[in-house]
Protein backbone atom coordinates (compact mmCIF):
# COMPACT_ATOMS: atom_id res chain seq x y z
CA UNK A 1 0.00 0.00 0.00
CA UNK A 2 1.30 3.42 -0.97
CA UNK A 3 0.48 5.55 2.10
CA UNK A 4 1.79 8.72 0.44
CA UNK A 5 -0.65 8.30 -2.45
CA UNK A 6 -3.55 7.76 -0.06
CA UNK A 7 -2.55 10.86 1.91
CA UNK A 8 -2.37 12.85 -1.33
CA UNK A 9 -5.94 11.84 -2.08
CA UNK A 10 -7.08 12.83 1.41
CA UNK A 11 -5.45 16.25 1.09
CA UNK A 12 -7.03 16.87 -2.32
CA UNK A 13 -10.45 15.70 -1.14
CA UNK A 14 -10.17 18.13 1.77
CA UNK A 15 -9.11 20.86 -0.65
CA UNK A 16 -12.10 20.26 -2.92
CA UNK A 17 -14.57 20.15 -0.03
CA UNK A 18 -13.15 23.31 1.56
CA UNK A 19 -13.27 25.09 -1.81
CA UNK A 20 -16.98 24.29 -2.07
CA UNK A 21 -17.48 25.79 1.41
CA UNK A 22 -15.40 28.90 0.68
CA UNK A 23 -17.34 29.61 -2.51
CA UNK A 24 -20.73 29.06 -0.85
CA UNK A 25 -19.83 31.27 2.11
CA UNK A 26 -18.60 34.08 -0.15
CA UNK A 27 -21.74 34.01 -2.28
CA UNK A 28 -24.02 34.10 0.78
CA UNK A 29 -22.08 37.13 2.00
CA UNK A 30 -22.44 38.75 -1.43
CA UNK A 31 -26.20 38.17 -1.44
CA UNK A 32 -26.53 39.54 2.10
CA UNK A 33 -24.92 42.77 0.95
CA UNK A 34 -26.99 43.17 -2.21
CA UNK A 35 -30.26 42.14 -0.49
CA UNK A 36 -30.16 45.12 1.85
CA UNK A 37 -33.17 47.38 1.53
CA UNK A 38 -31.16 50.16 -0.06
CA UNK A 39 -27.51 49.23 -0.64
CA UNK A 40 -25.76 52.59 -0.88
CA UNK A 41 -23.70 52.58 -4.06
CA UNK A 42 -21.97 55.70 -2.76
CA UNK A 43 -20.64 53.61 0.14
CA UNK A 44 -17.39 52.64 -1.57
CA UNK A 45 -16.34 50.29 1.24
CA UNK A 46 -19.58 48.35 0.92
CA UNK A 47 -19.46 48.18 -2.88
CA UNK A 48 -15.78 47.29 -2.91
CA UNK A 49 -16.72 44.33 -0.72
CA UNK A 50 -19.16 43.32 -3.49
CA UNK A 51 -16.39 43.52 -6.10
CA UNK A 52 -14.01 41.60 -3.86
CA UNK A 53 -16.48 38.77 -3.28
CA UNK A 54 -17.07 38.40 -7.04
CA UNK A 55 -13.33 38.13 -7.64
CA UNK A 56 -12.90 35.65 -4.77
CA UNK A 57 -15.59 33.35 -6.21
CA UNK A 58 -13.99 33.33 -9.66
CA UNK A 59 -10.54 32.70 -8.26
CA UNK A 60 -11.72 29.75 -6.15
CA UNK A 61 -13.72 28.33 -9.08
CA UNK A 62 -10.51 28.23 -11.14
CA UNK A 63 -8.65 26.55 -8.28
CA UNK A 64 -11.51 24.08 -7.75
CA UNK A 65 -11.20 22.87 -11.33
CA UNK A 66 -7.45 22.30 -10.85
CA UNK A 67 -8.05 20.32 -7.64
CA UNK A 68 -10.66 18.10 -9.32
CA UNK A 69 -8.37 17.40 -12.26
CA UNK A 70 -5.59 16.20 -9.95
CA UNK A 71 -7.64 14.20 -7.44
CA UNK A 72 -6.56 10.52 -7.62
CA UNK A 73 -9.37 7.98 -7.58
CA UNK A 74 -11.88 10.32 -9.22
CA UNK A 75 -13.03 8.69 -12.44
CA UNK A 76 -12.99 11.14 -15.33
CA UNK A 77 -16.24 10.17 -17.01
CA UNK A 78 -17.09 11.84 -20.34
CA UNK A 79 -19.69 14.01 -18.57
CA UNK A 80 -17.26 15.11 -15.85
CA UNK A 81 -14.55 15.77 -18.41
CA UNK A 82 -17.06 17.81 -20.39
CA UNK A 83 -17.73 19.89 -17.28
CA UNK A 84 -14.00 20.35 -16.62
CA UNK A 85 -13.45 21.39 -20.23
CA UNK A 86 -16.31 23.89 -19.95
CA UNK A 87 -15.00 25.19 -16.64
CA UNK A 88 -11.69 25.80 -18.34
CA UNK A 89 -13.48 28.57 -20.23
CA UNK A 90 -13.80 30.62 -17.04
CA UNK A 91 -11.99 33.78 -18.12
CA UNK A 92 -8.77 34.15 -16.16
CA UNK A 93 -9.29 37.72 -15.03
CA UNK A 94 -6.04 37.45 -13.07
CA UNK A 95 -4.24 37.42 -16.40
CA UNK A 96 -5.88 40.77 -17.12
CA UNK A 97 -4.34 42.20 -13.95
CA UNK A 98 -0.95 40.70 -14.76
CA UNK A 99 -1.06 42.56 -18.10
CA UNK A 100 -2.42 45.72 -16.51
CA UNK A 101 0.26 48.02 -17.91
CA UNK A 102 -0.77 47.21 -21.49
CA UNK A 103 -4.48 47.02 -20.62
CA UNK A 104 -4.59 50.51 -19.11
CA UNK A 105 -3.35 52.05 -22.36
CA UNK A 106 -5.90 50.05 -24.35
CA UNK A 107 -8.77 50.86 -21.98
CA UNK A 108 -8.03 54.53 -21.34
CA UNK A 109 -9.94 55.79 -24.42
CA UNK A 110 -13.09 53.83 -23.51
CA UNK A 111 -12.91 54.23 -19.72
CA UNK A 112 -13.19 50.57 -18.64
CA UNK A 113 -12.10 50.20 -14.97
CA UNK A 114 -9.08 48.01 -14.19
CA UNK A 115 -11.11 45.80 -11.82
CA UNK A 116 -14.16 45.69 -14.09
CA UNK A 117 -17.77 46.35 -13.14
CA UNK A 118 -20.60 44.39 -11.56
CA UNK A 119 -24.34 44.39 -12.31
CA UNK A 120 -27.26 42.45 -10.87
CA UNK A 121 -31.01 41.83 -11.00
CA UNK A 122 -33.08 43.00 -8.01
CA UNK A 123 -36.72 41.97 -7.52
CA UNK A 124 -38.62 44.86 -5.90
CA UNK A 125 -42.20 43.55 -5.92
CA UNK A 126 -44.05 40.78 -7.71
CA UNK A 127 -44.40 43.11 -10.70
CA UNK A 128 -41.35 45.36 -10.48
CA UNK A 129 -37.63 44.82 -10.69
CA UNK A 130 -34.51 46.87 -11.23
CA UNK A 131 -31.14 46.36 -12.85
CA UNK A 132 -28.36 47.82 -10.74
CA UNK A 133 -24.68 48.25 -11.47
CA UNK A 134 -21.52 49.46 -9.80
CA UNK A 135 -18.46 50.82 -11.58
CA UNK A 136 -15.56 51.41 -9.18
CA UNK A 137 -13.08 54.25 -9.43
CA UNK A 138 -13.14 57.92 -10.34
CA UNK A 139 -16.04 59.41 -12.24
CA UNK A 140 -15.15 59.50 -15.93
CA UNK A 141 -16.69 59.14 -19.34
CA UNK A 142 -17.17 55.52 -20.30
CA UNK A 143 -18.25 54.09 -23.65
CA UNK A 144 -20.72 51.58 -22.33
CA UNK A 145 -20.76 49.45 -19.18
CA UNK A 146 -22.12 45.88 -19.53
CA UNK A 147 -25.31 45.27 -17.54
CA UNK A 148 -27.19 42.05 -16.97
CA UNK A 149 -30.16 41.28 -19.21
CA UNK A 150 -32.69 39.07 -17.34
CA UNK A 151 -34.98 38.55 -20.35
CA UNK A 152 -35.89 34.90 -20.74
CA UNK A 153 -33.97 33.83 -17.64
CA UNK A 154 -35.32 31.99 -14.63
CA UNK A 155 -35.13 34.06 -11.44
CA UNK A 156 -34.08 32.25 -8.26
CA UNK A 157 -34.35 34.95 -5.62
CA UNK A 158 -34.75 38.62 -4.78
CA UNK A 159 -31.20 39.18 -6.05
CA UNK A 160 -29.97 37.06 -8.94
CA UNK A 161 -27.83 37.00 -12.08
CA UNK A 162 -24.92 38.87 -10.57
CA UNK A 163 -22.46 39.48 -13.40
CA UNK A 164 -18.84 40.57 -13.25
CA UNK A 165 -17.48 42.12 -16.44
CA UNK A 166 -13.81 42.76 -17.18
CA UNK A 167 -12.78 44.12 -20.57
CA UNK A 168 -15.03 42.30 -23.06
CA UNK A 169 -15.65 39.22 -20.88
CA UNK A 170 -18.52 38.59 -18.49
CA UNK A 171 -19.25 35.84 -15.96
CA UNK A 172 -22.67 35.21 -14.48
CA UNK A 173 -21.64 34.61 -10.86
CA UNK A 174 -25.10 33.37 -9.84
CA UNK A 175 -25.22 30.71 -12.57
CA UNK A 176 -21.68 29.64 -11.69
CA UNK A 177 -22.72 29.20 -8.05
CA UNK A 178 -25.68 27.01 -8.99
CA UNK A 179 -23.37 24.77 -11.03
CA UNK A 180 -20.88 24.51 -8.17
CA UNK A 181 -23.62 23.76 -5.62
CA UNK A 182 -24.88 20.91 -7.81
CA UNK A 183 -21.35 19.60 -8.19
CA UNK A 184 -20.73 19.86 -4.42
CA UNK A 185 -23.81 17.74 -3.65
CA UNK A 186 -22.84 15.13 -6.26
CA UNK A 187 -19.25 15.04 -4.99
CA UNK A 188 -20.32 14.50 -1.36
CA UNK A 189 -22.76 11.76 -2.35
CA UNK A 190 -20.13 9.97 -4.46
CA UNK A 191 -17.59 10.01 -1.61
CA UNK A 192 -20.15 8.72 0.90
CA UNK A 193 -21.28 5.89 -1.37
CA UNK A 194 -17.73 4.82 -2.28
CA UNK A 195 -16.68 4.78 1.38
CA UNK A 196 -19.77 2.85 2.45
CA UNK A 197 -19.27 0.25 -0.30
CA UNK A 198 -15.54 -0.07 0.41
CA UNK A 199 -14.51 0.95 -3.11
CA UNK A 200 -10.76 1.13 -2.51
CA UNK A 201 -7.86 -0.14 -4.60
CA UNK A 202 -4.64 -1.86 -3.41
CA UNK A 203 -3.21 1.53 -2.41
CA UNK A 204 -6.23 2.28 -0.23
CA UNK A 205 -7.51 4.94 -2.62
CA UNK A 206 -11.22 5.59 -2.81
CA UNK A 207 -12.52 4.96 -6.31
CA UNK A 208 -15.54 7.10 -7.04
CA UNK A 209 -17.52 8.74 -9.83
CA UNK A 210 -19.23 12.14 -9.73
CA UNK A 211 -22.40 12.32 -11.79
CA UNK A 212 -22.61 15.41 -13.99
CA UNK A 213 -25.62 15.46 -16.33
CA UNK A 214 -25.00 16.93 -19.82
CA UNK A 215 -27.48 19.70 -18.94
CA UNK A 216 -25.01 21.00 -16.34
CA UNK A 217 -22.28 21.18 -18.97
CA UNK A 218 -24.57 23.29 -21.18
CA UNK A 219 -25.44 25.36 -18.13
CA UNK A 220 -21.74 25.99 -17.60
CA UNK A 221 -21.42 27.48 -21.07
CA UNK A 222 -24.28 29.89 -20.32
CA UNK A 223 -22.58 31.08 -17.13
CA UNK A 224 -19.34 31.94 -18.88
CA UNK A 225 -20.92 33.51 -21.92
CA UNK A 226 -24.10 35.27 -20.72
Amino acid sequence: MNSNLRRKQELLLDGVEESFKFISLTYRRLLDTLCRDKPDKHDTELMNAVMLDCWVIIDHAKRLRTLLEHTPGLRKTPDLQGFLNSANEIPDFRNHIQRVEDQVWDNAPIGIPVWGSVSWFRLLTEEKFSIQAYVPGRLAKCKGVPVVNPAGREIHGDVDHIELSVETQTINISELIRIIEFLAASFAQAIEEADKEGNRDHNGLLRFEVKVPPAVVRWTHSAFDP
